[in-house]
């Protein structure tokens, strides 16, 4: 999120995004548990650039996941959730920002919701 922070010659993907923050390192935790499990997982968060990360940590850790955000088409959003929500998917988890995901998602085969961030002060 902040440029700079990361060493000059870092890979794009590795320990580092992890490393790098105490909700990653509980959040990596959490994930292997649920993979562990074959528990599918939703993960919020109000930043795209958020998501962007969390897209680099799902590469890295090769989980197979679906995103949803204000720049994904109507289309596509269907074809994600049809492809998150069938029987026997691989999709592990979908990466959604809370401003794209309210309005009209159905994807009621998850059983975890991480609450990564949010846009709001409760």
């Amino acid at each position: 999120l902040f440029p700079g922070i990361e060493a000059e010659d870092a890979p794009e993907l590795g320990d580092h995004l992890i490393k790098a923050s105490g909700k990653m390192k509980f959040l990596d935790r959490l994930l292997n548990r649920c993979k562990k499990e074959n528990s599918q997982t939703l993960i919020f968060s109000g930043f795209t650039t958020m998501l962007n990360i969390l897209e680099d940590y799902c590469r890295f850790r090769e989980y197979e996941y679906c995103r949803l955000d204000g720049n994904t088409d109507l289309d596509d959003r269907q074809r994600q959730i049809d492809e998150y929500t069938s029987p026997g998917s691989s999709k592990f988890i979908f990466l959604i920002s809370t401003r794209a995901g309210g309005l009209g998602l159905n994807l009621m085969t998850a059983n975890t919701v991480v609450l990564y961030d949010s846009d709001w002060n409760p």
